[in-house]
């Protein structure tokens, strides 16, 4: 019998295939989500980030992958074969483990295609998050957080925000204009919520500061579906200039009130301040430094973050290490000095023994730093090959 499904490389990509498997970046952050319908623009961010020879299990209509789900063919020993060859290849790239879990999730197989022009399924809420996915994998937040205690922590929270989301249909509401509106929306703002998750651990916020925390990143850049697809789509071709910030952040207000948790000031100064630069100079009322909320100071950071390596703006992406440079060289100008530090101390793009790609054919492996205390972003790299 034939396969519905094919291996294919990096290279040998073409728009239409979709891909039957999320892909993550270097940092472990989701850069596509699974039955990702693939155009030019995704395969050339794809090229970007990863080398020639990068595997994917993909089909190649959206009749075969009908077909696929309707087998239940995610369920096969030969499927699940070819995810633990993938995963192998792909972990030579990721700085945290990765598990068969984040590859094959049951959740989610009844969405067909749904960056598909023709998809009209209705998106669920829980299952399209993203963010359970991140959680349940215990040895990538294990990766990162190095206390048992906050580990728990981590757990803990997660339920109760998942339960808070569940039963609440003003939050479902809100996400689903999210999800529904435009997939590099849904995307930066699950990796963003993560980041924020993280830094919010280390900072050793209390639960409900937490929950807060994850709403206000979660929903920051709602405010963008009040505009058209084709004006957002002008907009991340030609960059924030075309972007009046203080009425994006008012739309994202005006479109939060709908909801009794949102509607906290907590989430609302979040929200409303994380576009504020640390040195003053930001939008919408020039905040300076500890003046603007802590929850706009760590959105902030997190959002320019994933932007930058997501590429989402211009289609231009950098490398994480790369990015975490940029951001260390704009602490006490753009971000708030401590909490960049946080940031860069608790990845692990930047840590000995991480294996680093320098271009689409050479890598390198930090062996040392030449001052870590002082500048955690310049690691002594040993070329491979």
């Amino acid at each position: 019998m034939t396969s519905l499904y094919v291996s294919k490389t990096c290279s040998e990509l073409i728009p239409g295939d979709i891909v039957l498997h999320p892909v993550f970046r270097s940092d472990g952050l989701l850069f596509i989500k699974k039955h990702k319908w693939l155009t030019n623009s995704v395969i050339s961010h794809l090229k970007k980030q990863f080398p020639a020879d990068y595997p994917l299990l993909v089909v190649e209509s959206i009749e075969k992958l009908k077909e696929f789900i309707d087998q239940k063919s995610d369920q096969n020993h030969s499927f699940h074969t070819e995810i633990e060859k993938v995963i192998g290849l792909h972990q030579q790239y990721i700085h945290v483990p990765l598990s068969k879990q984040l590859y094959i999730d049951n959740k989610t197989a009844g969405q067909i295609g749904e960056d598909h022009p023709d998809h009209q399924q209705k998106i669920n809420f829980l299952e399209n998050l993203g963010l359970e996915s991140y959680f349940q994998n215990g040895e990538q937040i294990e990766s990162i957080i190095d206390s048992r205690r906050i580990l728990e922590r981590a757990k803990k929270i997660n339920k109760q925000l998942s339960k808070l989301l569940k039963d609440d249909h003003s939050l479902q509401g809100l996400y689903n204009k999210v999800s529904q509106f435009h997939d590099v929306l849904l995307l930066h703002s699950i990796n963003s919520t993560y980041i924020t998750f993280m830094i919010g651990l280390t900072l050793e916020l209390s639960d409900e500061e937490m929950i807060d925390l994850t709403l206000a990143s979660l929903f920051s850049e709602i405010g963008f579906t009040k505009l058209s697809k084709e004006d957002f789509a002008s907009y991340l071709n030609n960059g924030k200039s075309e972007i009046k910030i203080k009425d994006h952040l008012k739309n994202s207000i005006e479109i939060l009130s709908s909801s009794a948790y949102c509607r906290k000031k907590s989430v609302i100064y979040g929200v409303y301040d994380h576009h504020e630069k640390y040195d003053g100079i930001g939008s919408p009322l020039g905040k300076k430094g500890k003046e603007i909320h802590l929850f706009g100071r760590i959105i902030s950071i997190a959002q320019a973050y994933d932007e930058l390596v997501g590429g989402y703006v211009k289609e231009t992406s950098i490398m994480s290490f790369e990015a975490l440079k940029e951001l260390w060289d704009q602490r006490g100008v753009k971000f708030d000095p401590s909490i960049i530090r946080i940031f860069i101390d608790k990845t692990n793009v930047l840590k000995v023994g991480a294996i680093i790609k320098l271009s689409n054919i050479q890598k390198g492996k930090i062996i040392g730093f030449k001052d870590y205390l002082y500048n955690p972003v310049d690691p002594i790299i040993r070329l491979i090959d």
